[in-house]
């Protein structure tokens, strides 16, 4: 499939409606999983030995998409978007049945790292879907829909969380979060054939590991993009343990902390939502893209500075909540319009390792930093926050150089002299009627 820059600009209803629903689908199962597994390894590990556990899960996850890019070289591109989200849920099917079972660290341990898989795999698959079924035009126009799917996937899993941790604990959680896994098959199906019939057995779909990273590297758009991805990580890797630090008192049972992160995955959806609807795409259009970038790091700055101004729990869980609500709405709306004038080859060999292979390697960073820390300071809050202000500096710099290099790129391939000024990059529709 290949992008379409004058035509078909409005997308069909069963396209949208399908990819709405695969992404709210897919957003609600992970968090209902990421709850029950929090709930399980906060009770019986410590932060530090969470960090840990982030460090392997760097690991296995890297291994995991080295055997992906071997089978995507014999196995389509529509069996692979179906059949990946199954395996998953069987996972999550399989770890309800065993909960009880199974020691509770060895199932803690699991737990972590399979629910830490299917987040990092199945989650960039949504906007990669997204990217595959779209154009550029097409996506202008309704990502506000599609992005509000995924939005409302995490008020559902917050919603659920809350209810089936009253009801029924950890295990009817990952149950129904398989369910819900396996459910957003059936928005592969929804989508017209079209949309699905890029074959994996290209050799782009279907490069090593080794190879995506020599690739990053050597691409003046890409690599920014990584390196971004990775300073994000970390910083959000450092937000979220400062916050699990504080929740993992030793009085509170598996239940009530799954129940007490389904509350607060409930609060922070619902305001995200609000920000996707009411700000997202204003800020993205009204503004420069460097401005809908931006927002999340200044804005993270501001509750560092509270949380090391106060030290109180509030000032904490209002910093894990803005990260949470300004990253999955604005930045990443922002982030999805410099993937946009790439090849779906190119998206698809490329997004899914910098969102789940760099971002777990900003996570292991940002867990070593706080294992270092925490180990070595008696006010481990104050150097973190100190940390995150001086990585959310970096951010905000990697944002500016993403936004001149997808300048750039726009420019060339839009053929653009360089006499003339580029337009604002969601400003697209008098360079593509030209062109």
């Amino acid at each position: 499939m290949q992008y379409s820059l004058g035509s078909d600009i409005r997308p069909a209803a069963r396209t949208v409606v399908a990819l709405t629903f695969h992404g709210l689908l897919t957003i609600a199962g992970i968090m209902m999983a990421k709850a029950a597994r929090d709930a399980v390894c906060l009770t019986v590990y410590l932060p530090r030995q969470i960090a840990v556990a982030e460090v392997a899960a760097v690991v296995a996850i890297a291994m995991t998409i080295g055997v992906q890019a071997r089978v995507l070289r014999h196995v389509s591109l529509r069996s692979f978007l179906r059949g990946l989200p199954i395996v998953f849920a069987l996972g999550d099917i399989v770890l309800s049945a065993s909960f009880g079972a199974l020691p509770p660290r060895l199932f803690g341990a699991l737990a972590y790292l399979w629910v830490g898989l299917q987040a990092s795999l199945l989650a960039p698959l949504v906007p990669v879907v997204s990217a595959l079924s779209l154009s550029i035009q097409q996506a202008a126009r309704v990502c506000g829909i599609i992005g509000a799917g995924t939005t409302i996937g995490w008020i559902v899993g917050g919603v659920m969380t809350a209810a089936l941790a009253a009801h029924g604990g950890v295990a009817r959680l990952l149950l129904v979060a398989g369910v819900f896994t396996v459910s957003s098959t059936l928005a592969a199906f929804m989508l017209p054939r079209a949309d699905q019939a890029t074959s994996a057995v290209d050799p782009i779909a279907g490069a090593g590991l080794w190879r995506r990273v020599r690739g990053i590297c050597s691409s003046s758009s890409l690599r920014p993009l990584a390196l971004l991805a990775l300073v994000a990580s970390t910083v959000t890797t450092i937000v979220a343990l400062q916050f699990k630090l504080v929740a993992s008192a030793p009085s509170q049972s598996t239940a009530m902390l799954a129940r007490l992160l389904g509350h607060i995955t409930l609060v922070t959806g619902c305001t995200a939502l609000l920000v996707q609807v009411l700000a997202a795409a204003r800020i993205v259009r009204t503004f420069d893209l460097r401005v809908a970038l931006l927002v999340t790091p200044c804005v993270l700055a501001l509750g560092a500075v509270s949380t090391l101004a106060t030290g109180s729990l509030l000032a904490v869980v209002m910093l894990r909540g803005t990260d949470q609500v300004f990253r999955y709405t604005v930045d990443r709306a922002g982030i999805d319009l410099l993937y946009r004038q790439m090849s779906p080859g190119e998206i698809l060999e490329h997004r899914p390792f910098i969102d789940s292979v760099i971002s777990r390697v900003g996570d292991a960073v940002g867990s070593l930093f706080v294992l270092g820390i925490v180990a070595a300071s008696t006010r481990p809050v104050v150097w973190l926050c100190l940390l995150a202000l001086l990585l959310l500096v970096v951010w905000a710099v990697l944002a500016c150089v993403a936004v001149r290099n997808h300048r750039e790129e726009l420019r060339s391939l839009l053929r653009v002299p360089p006499s003339i000024s580029v337009p604002r990059p969601t400003s697209l529709r008098p360079w593509l009627t030209a062109a």
